[in-house]
């Protein structure tokens, strides 16, 4: 972060969208087959062949007369279970004038092909047909391929060695498509191996860039900038890490440095390596082509050995805005920002779908950028389809893809198994990858859809972790010949102005509304409903259900008319954190949702002048949840611009080097929890004082005894919104002594880590005449200058350089506010 000062802030709370259920498909039991009286017949099975994923061959018992019309056969019990499905079209499966010519007594005139959209595989259909009394048996439509084989086997030599395909069916994929030279998959990464011999061939080229020029020189060397796109020479992708960290300076190579930067190579394989080429390894993107986006630098090597990514987002921007259908990225961390959700946004509505590896953590904490909206985030499991021990898990997981022992290409010029969800990202990129080939009309969303809801159920294999794994496992095969519908929830909004007092929080005794809009992205729904579920002991949902009904491919509709109703107990926790699941259903789709609501908050914003600030039932100012700072929105000024300025504030108060608390950073870089607050921050408007009053109390009764002081904190914020006053807010702290005894030299501070634009360049100082501790951007004078003082007498101030050697003890903390005006620290 920056310079700082002292200061700490409250809280917002994101409703994350994750994934799905699929259901286990048994074999089809029917009363009478065939094949019944056939000794040692081996019958087909789901997994042992292919067929169309959206119909039914039907044979009726002799003596059943049927009427097909468009949508029926005219027998009602067949017919109720077809409309189930949601049956679009029965068909005699030959003309009447082929079966009058037939000889025999099979009966050609009793077999039906039933199309239907439900998200139902065809051997479950089947099934239910079966059970029928009029239903001599039903079976899937099965397909195969021209050759003898059951599946496609490619020649590369290492396929063997390549489980992860064999698990996702990406062979029996192949079979459908094999991906296409148009499709693109970005890899957003350290850099490519643009020369591997597994992976050349498969790079994708610039043709902006490729060839000659007018004056008959190479394209790719020409220095020129021929397709106008602002990077000169890329001809093969881009660098945008370039050779030094320190001074990042971007160039056309987006090879490898060293092996601190081949992490990318490895990723690209799983996604697109040249396939069937009698070299190494397959890729399952087959033909689909690599873009390689270099966002590394050269000389890195600070994480443990390895280039950190530097311009990851940057590298999103660029190969979106170059034409890439999909783009991975085998990397992240905690924390998120608005840039960089944005700029996800962007590369969304340029047409790219982004695969984000979900983290290597083995939590359930988010990583970015794999818990962004418009994001597929991707967990690793293993050869049994159970979680890996190092991935991350949780309601903002999508899918899961083999992450162990992925053989792939490595860096130089050789292969190996990889271990991580770098890996399983890429997996699923390349199946992404493969829809996208097969679906060219898709929308991002689509193809991510296509991708998350055909993947299989894995919860037996995980009981631990049921629906934390997003829908499942990804299945190609089943991505390419299922299309079932996709439906989503998105713009929650939760009011409290029908049951509550309006004030736009979720308060005890209160009854909240919520909204949603649903978007249903493949195939229509025909009698969707949404149900609301929680696990929540103190919220009872009085109105829990929404018809969505009938929804058509990439329509949307919202409950306004009949939202979610929650009632609220009397007796939550402050800052109680209620998670929420939507179930999603049509006929025998199922699929869910998470998201959660902050009931109680701790916080509340300024929002009546020209700053916007966020105050915590703590004494923290900006955000309440250091160091993802969601909860709340920092410190916003002016107040049109929307741009935060604050990382962290909060306020200490101390007596001596081990008396003293407070609830900022530690040298462990989590903050110290010190102040007790069982209210929330209460907000008027108008005030009593100003235009908008703030108040709440705290203690120091979590503090450790060793540090604890007894004291009780009323702080009070006001804000007023009149011209003359409305670019600044007033805290006040009134301390009172919960102890027998007398307590002395006591100090009152706070903290402040300012980020005025380039954090890299903010600088303090202290007027003296006014008593004012400032800090601004040098690099960028026309910035706000935002300061703070005492109202009361002459305050001391200390500007900080964030450094690794800067020491956050409790012994230097009281230093900065007892050592009255100094420079850094």
């Amino acid at each position: 972060m920056s310079r700082w000062f002292s200061l700490c802030l409250s809280l917002v709370v994101l409703c994350t969208l994750t994934a799905l259920a699929s259901e286990h498909r048994s074999s089809i039991t029917p009363k009478v087959r065939p094949l019944d009286s056939v000794p040692n017949a081996v019958l087909k099975t789901r997994e042992s062949s292919r067929y169309l994923p959206d119909r039914v061959i039907i044979k009726l018992i002799a003596g059943i007369r049927a009427s097909s019309a468009a949508r029926s056969l005219g027998v009602q019990s067949v017919d109720e279970t077809l409309s189930s499905l949601g049956v679009s079209s029965v068909e005699a499966m030959f003309p009447p004038t082929m079966t009058s010519k037939e000889k025999g007594d099979v009966g050609l005139d009793r077999f039906y092909v039933a199309r239907y959209s439900a998200p139902v595989d065809a051997f479950t259909a089947s099934e239910q047909l079966s059970n029928l009394a009029e239903v001599q048996y039903a079976e899937p439509w099965f397909i195969y391929s021209v050759t003898a084989n059951p599946d496609f086997t490619p020649n590369d030599p290492q396929y063997s060695q390549q489980y992860a395909l064999t698990k996702m069916l990406v062979p029996q994929a192949w079979d459908v498509n094999q991906g296409d030279t148009s499709v693109v998959i970005g890899i957003v990464d350290s850099g490519v191996e643009t020369g591997h011999t597994d992976l050349s061939a498969n790079i994708w080229r610039n043709p902006g860039e490729n060839g000659a020029d007018g004056l008959g020189r190479d394209k790719r060397t020409n220095n020129v900038d021929d397709d106008g796109n602002g990077y000169v020479d890329d001809w093969q992708g881009w660098d945008f890490g370039g050779a030094d960290y320190n001074n990042v300076v971007g160039d056309n190579n987006p090879n490898p440095f060293g092996s601190n930067t081949a992490h990318g190579t490895s990723v690209a394989g799983c996604a697109s390596a040249s396939t069937n080429n009698s070299i190494g390894v397959a890729g399952i993107g087959f033909k689909c082509r690599l873009l390689a986006v270099k966002t590394a630098a050269d000389n890195d090597t600070r994480d443990n050995g390895l280039a950190y990514i530097i311009a990851g987002y940057q590298g999103i921007t660029y190969a979106a805005l170059m034409g890439a259908d999909v783009i991975n990225c085998s990397w992240g961390g905690s924390g998120g920002s608005q840039v960089e959700q944005d700029l996800i946004n962007a590369a969304t509505q340029q047409g790219s779908l982004v695969v984000v590896a979900a983290g290597n953590a083995g939590t359930s904490t988010p990583q970015y950028p794999a818990a962004y909206q418009n994001t597929i985030s991707v967990a690793s499991t293993g050869t049994t389809d159970t979680k890996s021990s190092f991935s991350s898990y949780g309601m903002t997981v999508d899918v899961a893809a083999p992450g162990e022992n992925v053989r792939t290409t490595v860096y130089s010029q050789t292969y190996g198994g990889q271990y991580g969800t770098s890996f399983s990202s890429p997996n699923a990129a390349g199946v992404a990858g493969l829809i996208k080939a097969a679906n060219p009309s898709f929308t991002p969303q689509q193809v991510g859809e296509r991708l998350r809801v055909t993947a299989d159920n894995i919860n037996s294999s995980n009981p631990s972790y049921t629906d934390l794994l997003g829908k499942g496992r990804v299945n190609a095969w089943r991505a390419l010949t299922e299309n079932p519908p996709s439906l989503r929830g998105s713009n929650i909004v939760i009011r409290d102005s029908s049951g509550g007092n309006n004030n736009g929080n979720p308060e005890p005794n209160e009854t909240i509304d919520v909204f949603v809009t649903f978007t249903n992205y493949l195939a229509p729904t025909t009698n969707a409903n949404v149900t609301l579920t929680t696990s929540s002991p103190y919220l009872t949902i009085t109105t829990g259900s929404y018809p969505v009904g009938v929804l058509g491919t990439l329509a949307s509709r919202r409950n306004t008319a009949t939202p979610f109703r929650v009632g609220i107990a009397a007796g939550v926790p402050s800052g109680h954190v209620a998670t929420m699941k939507m179930i999603l259903s049509d006929g025998t789709y199922s699929d869910f949702q998470w998201f959660t609501i902050l009931i109680n908050p701790t916080f509340q914003t300024h929002t009546i002048n020209n700053v916007i600030v966020t105050m915590a039932n703590n004494g923290r100012i900006g955000f309440a949840d250091f160091p993802n700072n969601t909860q709340g929105r920092g410190f916003i000024y002016p107040a049109t611009s929307d741009t935060n300025h604050l990382f962290e504030g909060g306020v200490i108060i101390g007596t001596s080097t081990t008396k003293l608390v407070n609830n900022v950073r530690n040298p462990s870089n989590v903050q110290d929890n010190d102040m007790l607050s069982r209210q929330i921050y209460q907000l008027t408007t108008p005030g009593i004082v100003s235009n908008q009053d703030g108040a709440t109390v705290f203690s120091d009764s979590s503090a450790p005894t060793t540090n604890r002081i007894g004291i009780r904190v009323n702080q009070y914020s006001y804000e007023f919104g009149d011209v003359a006053h409305d670019d600044y807010v007033i805290v006040r702290y009134d301390v009172r002594n919960l102890t027998g005894a007398e307590i002395t030299g006591l100090y009152v501070g706070q903290f402040y880590d300012w980020d005025i634009a380039d954090y890299a360049q903010n600088r303090t100082a202290y007027d003296a005449t006014r008593s004012l501790a400032y800090a601004w951007d040098a690099s960028a004078p026309a910035r706000p200058y935002i300061g703070m003082r005492a109202l009361d007498s002459a305050a001391g101030v200390r500007g900080l350089l964030n450094t690794t050697s800067l020491t956050l003890d409790r012994a230097a903390k009281y230093s900065w506010i007892s050592g009255g005006t100094g420079t850094a620290a």
